[in-house]
Protein backbone atom coordinates (compact mmCIF):
# COMPACT_ATOMS: atom_id res chain seq x y z
CA UNK A 1 0.00 0.00 0.00
CA UNK A 2 2.85 2.37 0.82
CA UNK A 3 4.52 1.77 -2.53
CA UNK A 4 1.16 2.20 -4.25
CA UNK A 5 0.73 5.58 -2.58
CA UNK A 6 4.11 6.68 -3.86
CA UNK A 7 3.73 5.33 -7.40
CA UNK A 8 0.01 5.80 -8.08
CA UNK A 9 0.62 8.70 -10.48
CA UNK A 10 3.76 7.33 -12.17
CA UNK A 11 1.79 7.21 -15.43
CA UNK A 12 1.81 10.98 -15.63
CA UNK A 13 5.23 10.61 -17.26
CA UNK A 14 3.23 9.61 -20.35
CA UNK A 15 1.23 12.84 -20.38
CA UNK A 16 2.78 15.82 -22.20
CA UNK A 17 4.25 18.50 -19.91
CA UNK A 18 2.17 21.13 -21.70
CA UNK A 19 -0.98 19.36 -20.50
CA UNK A 20 0.29 18.65 -16.98
CA UNK A 21 1.45 22.22 -16.45
CA UNK A 22 -1.35 24.05 -18.23
CA UNK A 23 -2.41 26.96 -16.01
CA UNK A 24 -5.99 27.15 -17.26
CA UNK A 25 -8.82 24.70 -17.74
CA UNK A 26 -8.18 21.59 -19.83
CA UNK A 27 -10.12 21.00 -23.02
CA UNK A 28 -11.77 17.63 -23.67
CA UNK A 29 -8.75 16.20 -25.48
CA UNK A 30 -6.36 17.26 -22.74
CA UNK A 31 -8.68 15.85 -20.07
CA UNK A 32 -8.65 12.47 -21.87
CA UNK A 33 -4.84 12.53 -21.86
CA UNK A 34 -4.80 13.13 -18.10
CA UNK A 35 -7.38 10.39 -17.52
CA UNK A 36 -5.15 7.87 -19.29
CA UNK A 37 -2.30 8.27 -16.78
CA UNK A 38 -3.57 5.27 -14.81
CA UNK A 39 -3.24 3.10 -17.91
CA UNK A 40 0.25 4.45 -18.58
CA UNK A 41 1.27 3.70 -14.99
CA UNK A 42 -0.07 0.18 -15.22
CA UNK A 43 1.86 -0.38 -18.46
CA UNK A 44 5.06 0.72 -16.73
CA UNK A 45 4.64 -1.18 -13.47
CA UNK A 46 3.23 -4.47 -14.71
CA UNK A 47 6.50 -5.44 -16.39
CA UNK A 48 8.68 -4.76 -13.34
CA UNK A 49 9.57 -7.62 -11.00
CA UNK A 50 7.70 -7.36 -7.73
CA UNK A 51 4.77 -5.43 -9.16
CA UNK A 52 2.48 -8.32 -10.02
CA UNK A 53 -0.38 -6.48 -8.32
CA UNK A 54 0.15 -3.47 -10.58
CA UNK A 55 -3.28 -4.04 -12.07
CA UNK A 56 -4.68 -2.33 -8.96
CA UNK A 57 -2.84 0.87 -9.84
CA UNK A 58 -5.13 1.24 -12.82
CA UNK A 59 -8.08 1.68 -10.47
CA UNK A 60 -6.86 4.54 -8.32
CA UNK A 61 -9.45 6.96 -9.69
CA UNK A 62 -12.38 4.56 -9.49
CA UNK A 63 -14.99 5.42 -6.87
CA UNK A 64 -17.07 3.17 -4.66
CA UNK A 65 -20.22 4.39 -6.42
CA UNK A 66 -18.80 3.40 -9.80
CA UNK A 67 -18.46 6.96 -11.10
CA UNK A 68 -14.69 7.16 -11.27
CA UNK A 69 -12.33 6.98 -14.21
CA UNK A 70 -11.79 3.53 -15.66
CA UNK A 71 -9.60 2.73 -18.64
CA UNK A 72 -11.44 2.98 -21.94
CA UNK A 73 -10.75 -0.69 -22.59
CA UNK A 74 -12.79 -1.82 -19.57
CA UNK A 75 -16.44 -2.56 -20.06
CA UNK A 76 -19.10 -0.67 -18.10
CA UNK A 77 -20.23 -3.90 -16.44
CA UNK A 78 -16.71 -4.34 -15.04
CA UNK A 79 -17.09 -1.06 -13.17
CA UNK A 80 -19.53 -2.55 -10.64
CA UNK A 81 -17.36 -5.57 -9.95
CA UNK A 82 -14.36 -3.32 -9.37
CA UNK A 83 -16.29 -0.88 -7.18
CA UNK A 84 -17.42 -3.73 -4.96
CA UNK A 85 -13.82 -5.01 -4.77
CA UNK A 86 -12.65 -1.75 -3.26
Amino acid sequence: MEIGAILHDIGKVGVPDAVLNKPGALDASERKQIERHSEYGWAILRVLPGFTAAALFILHHERIDGKGTLPASMETKSRWALASFQ
